[in-house]
């Protein structure tokens, strides 16, 4: 059972029908209040794709470039290797 937008709930043979031909993406619903950290410097793509939802330009002021996959992501306050767990979350990543 999938759901499709403006539509509702199919099955996957009837949006074989609908579109007529397939393979399809599937992705989850992305809950943007939920906070998501790892406790690493690096940025995975998990997090990365939450930042381009929250903030779909750069932050630099009058910024006008898209925030893409390759976007440099910062942290708002300088990432300590000896500091606390979670230093990379959602809440502290910004585009620029």
């Amino acid at each position: 059972m999938l759901r499709v937008e403006s539509i509702g709930p199919l099955l996957a043979t009837q949006l074989t029908e609908l579109v007529g031909h397939g393979p399809y993406v599937v992705k989850p619903v992305i809950d943007l209040n939920d906070a998501v950290s790892v406790n690493a410097y690096e940025i995975p793509t998990r997090i990365r794709e939450r930042i381009k939802l929250i903030h779909p330009v750069e932050l630099f002021p009058y910024g006008t470039r898209e925030t893409t996959n390759t976007i440099d992501l910062d942290h708002i306050q300088p990432y300590n290797p000896l500091g606390p767990p979670g230093q990379t979350s959602t809440t502290k990543l910004v585009p620029c």
